[in-house]
């Protein structure tokens, strides 16, 4: 578990609520292994799909499923210079989940299968981040590679993002 407290969808009350949400998953497992700091085995998205498919023999009866944040805003994707290139990555990465839920549904009409439009939410955010009390669209704390952090704000509530990848607590609230 990588939280220090409830995660958003957990706030939401939901008994019997099963997360399959993985941190620091690839693609495929099967090209790449990934291991997190913590030296935990994570899922590949190959390996993730396989398991909601078996999924469905279980009765499950609702999935949400989050599309890709703006990943050329990310402040670990700022130095590449390829803004450009990496929004018309994500929003071709968008269109085709879009299109793959939209199959599912038609495939399993009995089941639920909602897209979370995280994109346009961090979108609206990094637009209008006085309205959600956001002033910094860098990471407020800077990470190296032997697992240090450098807290570099004395006010991280103002930032949209923790570290170079990551969301900061704040800014995940306002999911819910």
């Amino acid at each position: 578990r990588f939280s220090n407290g409830k995660i958003w969808i957990e706030k939401l009350g939901i008994s019997k609520l099963i997360n399959y949400a993985y941190e620091s998953a690839t693609t495929d497992n099967n090209l790449i292994t990934d291991v997190t700091a913590f030296q935990l085995i994570v899922s590949g998205i190959r390996q993730q799909i396989t398991t909601y498919k078996n999924t469905t023999d279980l009765s499950v009866k609702y999935f949400l499923i989050v599309n890709q944040p703006p990943f050329q805003a990310y402040p670990s994707a700022l130095s590449l210079n390829m803004n450009d290139y990496l929004n018309k990555l994500t929003l071709e990465h968008n269109n085709n989940l879009s299109n793959s839920i939209q199959t599912l549904q038609s495939n399993y009409s009995n089941i639920s299968f909602k897209l979370f439009d995280v994109y346009s939410l961090i979108e609206n955010i990094l637009i209008n981040g006085s309205t959600y009390k956001i002033n910094s669209r860098t990471n407020c704390w800077n990470t190296s590679s032997n697992n240090t952090v450098v807290q570099l704000s004395l006010t991280p509530d103002t930032y949209l993002y923790i570290d170079e990848y990551q969301f900061y607590y704040a800014c995940t609230s306002i999911d819910c």
